[in-house]
């Protein structure tokens, strides 16, 4: 009997040592696991608080581009839309002069060219006017002139004189005139189709 009460004894205190090493390796492995868990939440928030950082950033910087692109798109529109203004303003204007005033307009320039056709037989081309007017025209801005012949202009509303040696061309169309104004009196015909106030309210 005593032996075999030993044998129980010494089963109960190795089973007893068995269930103290589990217990103590169990919670050494569930310390590790929540070291684990923490090492990873802190990796996770970590990254996360960077990708945020970096998406403000990025954010931060389009915000700054596109806050920096508005004036230019604002000067640009506003520009866009004085140019198109003025140009359809002064287009109207020219399309809309009478035989007489285009007459008068086209007199004045080729008076200013005659030194350059004196002297030489000319070819006049005529369009928006007809073959009398246009003749007319040319002979008292240059008076003595030879002319040898009156012909359409194919394109355009003005007048082309070419020299029959074909040393000289001066041409004089609405076409040239517009292009003409923009480039020396911009400012001036901007004021005349904007008003002034207008004009300076957005500078």
């Amino acid at each position: 009997m005593e032996v075999l009460n030993t044998g129980e004894e010494l089963g109960r205190q190795i089973l007893e040592d068995a269930r103290k090493k589990a217990s103590r390796l169990l919670e050494a492995v569930d310390k590790e696991c929540a070291a684990i868990r923490g090492e990873g939440r802190r990796v996770a928030e970590a990254e996360i608080a960077r990708v945020r950082a970096d998406g403000d950033r990025t954010i931060a910087a389009m915000r700054a581009e596109m806050k920096a692109a508005l004036p230019l798109d604002f000067l640009r529109t506003r520009l866009g839309f004085i140019q198109d203004t003025v140009t359809a303003a002064l287009r109207a204007f020219l399309e809309g002069l009478s035989l007489g005033d285009l007459a008068g307009i086209l007199e004045g320039r080729i008076r200013k060219a005659a030194g350059a056709l004196a002297g030489r037989t000319i070819t006049v081309l005529h369009g928006g006017l007809d073959a009398k007017l246009a003749r007319q025209t040319v002979e008292r801005a240059a008076p003595g002139i030879a002319i040898s012949a009156v012909r359409p202009l194919p394109a355009g509303r003005g007048l082309e004189i070419e020299s029959d040696d074909g040393r000289v061309r001066f041409r004089c169309t609405t076409a040239e005139l517009e292009a003409e104004l923009l480039e020396e009196r911009r400012e001036e015909l901007a004021v005349a189709a904007l008003g002034r106030e207008a004009l300076e309210a957005g500078a």
